[in-house]
């Protein structure tokens, strides 16, 4: 808290101090003349002293307040910092996956202490990949300009490292619902087998099917007939799966083996449409089972009902078979979700009842099954449903920064994914729009959330491989950061050495660079315990952390260890798994390749780059409505010290191309006060805020009511005009509201009384080269229609002609932004209560 004064005259001040390592904090109060303190002891210490070593010494006492203990401080001293932590190694790393604190409650790190580290270590190179923005790249920068400026002083040279910009994406594959093969046919009328798996888990490399059900449906929609099998798996079946389909092994005492039951589950296929929900899962363990018995996969075509509901029910906040049946009013009696046969029964109603709202909701009565891949996306909540991946991207050049710039703002907007239940918004990237703005970036597989660690641990081979080439290079992670898995009890550590070692020889087969990345999302080890708060605590809107989702009755266990590592902490890491030549390779040498592939670069430009061609001659328009309200207030000759201070910020601003930022903000007041589609009354009052009331410009252009001359009294009715501070009894007056009443001497009229004495320096500066910041209030009620008239006038001709069609336009000029997303204090105090 801020130095304050005492009612007795004396300093005191509120703080708190804690200890990284044992993760406790107390708070402390310093006051003057209390046992020794002096006021200099006090002073030392502001807001910016946050983070600043001290030694402590004091009485243990309750805050009569709160009750809490404190100590009040007897004597208080100034550390120096901490030193950094040190790595010998000869030839550094690069970090190619790093999260700051733009990663909106769940990164931590400054990034300036991440570069600090990082130039202690001497890493050639440092990456930012924070969640879905790119909002650490300005403040990355300043933080480099910083350290050097630092350096300077200590007469060192400039830090050699170089900034590599980034981002996680959240990718999706848009759904489809037909798959396999392809049919011009009408979706009705047609014999489909609709079936369901249950199987010891979910992984098509280590678990088995259990039980196989099916119903065949006729073109009347009637069962024709049913199959129900068990199957013996030959592996144990976990509790998870036992406690999910409530099939023991007792029950599967007998039963036939996979190529014992695949022949006669083939023949009662046939040829007929498949159906399932989530139907690659289903489909993948059909295959395998005709694989153990020499038999090809199957070329039925598939249509999978899950992306069907997605489309047909984009508001629904779950899709799976039981809300499908409640939704369209299937009712289920027996409660048994989760039994092969039964699941097939229901899903076939399901699917049968889809067919005629597809065809209802796409005007389509011979609606196909090539149809229902070209469905069109007529909903944002759409984009809650799809699974999404994460996907590292890394600019090469400067045309790759403006390519990822605009895949984060299609994310940002057409692809944003609204909040739903326990997850927060989110921008997501359809994957085939990554691919079109992919030739300047570069594509790593990410975490244990991308979609190449999810195919070696649930996929086949085959789809591993297949998604492996999409990315330019293969991440590792450390063990430590897959612990949640384990935790879970989703993977077994055997499991997790298999699924890391099946990643790297497959890598190695297809020739892609792996890469060891550690995933940072705080700089130093004892700030786990800060990010355990975050990943306990309620995050945005309510939503929760992705790490405390679904834990339940699991048995406590930590969270991944994910601290910036040095290169001997990631060598480490990885050598009791791998051998050394492979450790140097993937840490080291692979880092620094890839570091290699991108070039240095700016992102913030010295120059303001102006919507002047949206607005052209905005100097001129603002020249002369500023000059005609001047004569409309002050007359057709205005005292010169009036117009001349009005020259001189009209030429200041308009030398440094800020005009048409002073008339978009014209034009905006203009709306407002002028809106003619609110009857009740004659418009709006706009109230600015902020320092652009020091410009008389801004008053002359309408934007603020806040008149920034010196006092002065002024006659509506014939213009005569007197500067209060020519008046002895006014001389130091600074507000014009303060003067006395007057009756003009030229007409008797009843003069008005103006001026706050602002100097036009507080908003653009001495030389008027400040880029504006012209804060406006508006009433709520406006506020759409400003947004869009916002839109209208920045956006393009075309752009215009679209959104007036209701089309939607993709990157447009014009988006609505929003503020970064942090923690308050006070919610930042309840998260750490709570936690503890």
């Amino acid at each position: 808290n801020p130095v304050r004064k005492t009612r007795k005259g004396t300093l005191m001040m509120a703080a708190a101090v804690g200890d990284w390592e044992f993760g406790a904090a107390v708070n402390i109060r310093l006051m003057e003349s209390r046992s020794g303190l002096k006021a200099e002891d006090i002073t030392q210490f502001s807001a910016k002293s946050i983070g600043t070593r001290v030694r402590v010494k004091g009485a243990i006492d309750k805050d009569f307040r709160t009750g809490q203990k404190q100590i009040y401080v007897h004597y208080i001293e100034k550390l120096p910092p901490l030193p950094l932590r040190d790595d010998l190694e000869e030839t550094q790393r690069v970090e190619l996956h790093l999260h700051s604190k733009f990663s909106a409650m769940d990164g931590l790190g400054d990034i300036a202490n991440y570069l600090r580290l990082a130039i202690h270590w001497k890493m050639p190179a440092l990456a930012i990949t924070d969640h879905g923005v790119i909002q650490c790249f300005p403040a990355a920068e300043k933080a480099m300009d910083d350290i050097n400026k630092d350096r300077k002083k200590k007469g060192l040279e400039p830090a050699d490292i170089k900034l590599i910009h980034g981002c996680e994406l959240y990718m999706f594959d848009r759904p489809k619902p037909v798959f396999n093969a392809s049919s011009d046919k009408a979706i009705a009328a047609q014999t489909y087998c609709v079936f369901d798996f249950e199987t010891t888990g979910i992984s098509h490399t280590y678990d088995r099917p259990i039980e196989f059900g099916a119903v065949i449906v006729g073109p009347d929609g009637m069962a024709i007939k049913r199959i129900d099998r068990f199957i013996d798996p030959e592996i144990a079946i976990t509790p998870g799966a036992m406690a999910i389909n409530h099939i023991t092994p007792e029950m599967l005492k007998g039963a036939p083996k996979m190529q014992e039951v695949i022949k006669e589950i083939s023949e009662f296929i046939g040829d007929s449409v498949l159906v399932a929900h989530n139907a690659p899962f289903d489909v993948s363990f059909l295959n395998m089972m005709r694989a153990s018995a020499g038999m090809p996969p199957i070329s039925n075509l598939v249509v999978d009902t899950l992306p069907v509901a997605m489309f047909l029910f984009p508001e629904a906040g779950y899709l799976n078979e039981k809300s499908l049946a409640n939704r369209l009013e299937i009712h289920d009696d027996s409660g048994v979700f989760h039994r092969a046969d039964y699941d097939a029964e229901q899903l076939s109603k399901i699917w049968l009842s889809m067919i005629p709202l597809l065809q209802k909701k796409y005007k389509n009565p011979n609606i196909s099954f090539n149809d229902l891949n070209n469905l069109p996306i007529d909903n944002q909540l759409f984009y809650r449903h799809p699974k999404t991946y994460h996907t590292c991207v890394l600019v090469k050049n400067e045309q790759g920064l403006k390519d990822l710039y605009r895949i984060i703002s299609e994310s940002e907007t057409t692809y944003l994914s609204p909040q739903s239940g326990l997850n927060p918004p989110t921008p997501l990237c359809p994957r085939e729009f990554l691919q079109e703005n992919r030739s300047n970036l570069l594509l790593g597989s990410a975490c244990f959330n991308g979609r190449v660690f999810e195919m070696a641990m649930n996929g086949t081979q085959k789809e591993l491989e297949e998604e492996m080439e999409f990315y330019d290079y293969i991440e590792i992670q450390p063990k430590e950061n897959y612990s949640w898995l384990i935790g879970m009890e989703e993977i077994s550590e055997e499991r997790l050495m298999d699924i890391l070692k099946r990643i790297v020889q497959t890598a190695r087969k297809l020739g892609k660079m792996v890469v060891a990345t550690g995933d940072c999302h705080y700089v130093n080890p004892a700030e786990k315990i800060t990010r355990d708060v975050y990943i306990s605590a309620k995050g945005l809107g309510g939503s929760t952390h992705p790490l405390m989702r679904k834990r339940g009755n699991h048995p406590p266990f930590p969270n991944p260890d994910q601290h910036f590592r040095s290169t001997k902490e990631m060598l480490d890491s990885f050598r009791n798994w791998l051998p050394e030549e492979e450790c140097q390779e993937y840490v080291v040498k692979n880092s620094r390749a890839i570091a290699d592939m991108c070039a240095p670069m700016k992102v913030l430009k010295s120059k303001l780059y102006t919507p002047d061609a949206n607005l052209p001659n905005s100097d001129i328009k603002l020249r002369k409505i500023c000059y005609d309200n001047l004569r409309k207030t002050y007359g057709e000759n205005p005292d010169p010290k009036v117009k001349a201070r009005l020259d001189r910020e009209l030429d200041g601003i308009i030398s440094h191309g800020y005009a048409v930022t002073y008339y978009i903000a014209h034009l905006l007041v203009k709306h407002a006060i002028e809106d003619d589609q609110n009857p009740e009354h004659m418009g709006y009052f706009i109230g600015s805020r902020g320092s652009v009331g020091s410009s008389f410009a801004a008053t002359m252009a309408g934007i603020t009511e806040v008149n920034p001359l010196p006092p002065h009294y002024l006659c509506p009715k014939c213009k005569h005009f007197e500067w209060a501070n020519d008046m002895p009894e006014f001389k130091t007056l600074r507000s014009g509201f303060d003067l006395p009443k007057k009756k003009c001497p030229e007409c008797g009229t009843e003069m008005l009384r103006n001026g706050q004495s602002i100097p036009f320096e507080t908003f653009l500066g001495f030389k008027a080269d400040k880029v504006p910041d012209i804060d406006l209030n508006f009433p709520a009620d406006y506020q759409p229609k400003g947004h869009l008239y916002t839109r209208e006038i920045l956006s393009t001709p075309e752009e215009n002609a679209a959104y007036a069609k209701g089309e939607f336009v993709h990157s447009p000029h014009v988006i609505r932004a929003g503020t970064i997303a942090a923690a308050k204090e006070k919610n930042a105090f309840g998260y750490v209560k709570g936690y503890f």
